[in-house]
């Protein structure tokens, strides 16, 4: 059975652009909890499968969230941690880039991530960041 190239959730549209890349565009509008970011994370391990692969997060500009998502650790304990080689986060400036960076900081990850403020920055990083992990 082939696993699906686009996947809606509540909170994103998740997409599989190449074999060893995945895109997370959240919609704008939309409040960040954690059951839906565990929606999210349950369709990226359906859609990988087993093959590793990086991941461009693409946040919308002004982003509510509710509290648990900053004491919550979305990875922990999922088999999705064993699939991601990479993450590149774009947020603009400003609340919700300053916030991803300091949930990064309290639940870092075994993968390289890394917050840009562009799109084109962080897919420029995952081209390079796939070499030396061994996936172009």
């Amino acid at each position: 059975m082939s696993s699906p190239d686009k996947i809606d959730t509540p909170l994103a549209t998740v997409t599989r652009v190449r074999p060893d890349r995945v895109e997370v565009r959240f919609k704008p509008g939309i409040k960040l909890e954690p059951k839906g970011i565990g929606l999210i994370l349950d369709q990226r391990e359906r859609m990988g499968g087993e093959r590793p692969h990086q991941v461009l997060i693409v946040m919308p500009e002004d982003v509510d969230f509710e509290m648990g998502m900053m004491t919550t650790d979305h990875y922990g304990g999922r088999k999705v941690v064993d699939m991601t080689l990479a993450v590149a986060w774009v947020a603009a400036p400003g609340m919700t880039q300053e916030l991803t960076s300091l949930y990064l900081t309290y639940f870092p990850t075994h993968f390289a991530s890394r917050v840009f403020t562009t799109e084109e920055e962080a897919k420029q990083w995952l081209d390079e960041e796939g070499p030396r992990r061994g996936t172009a």
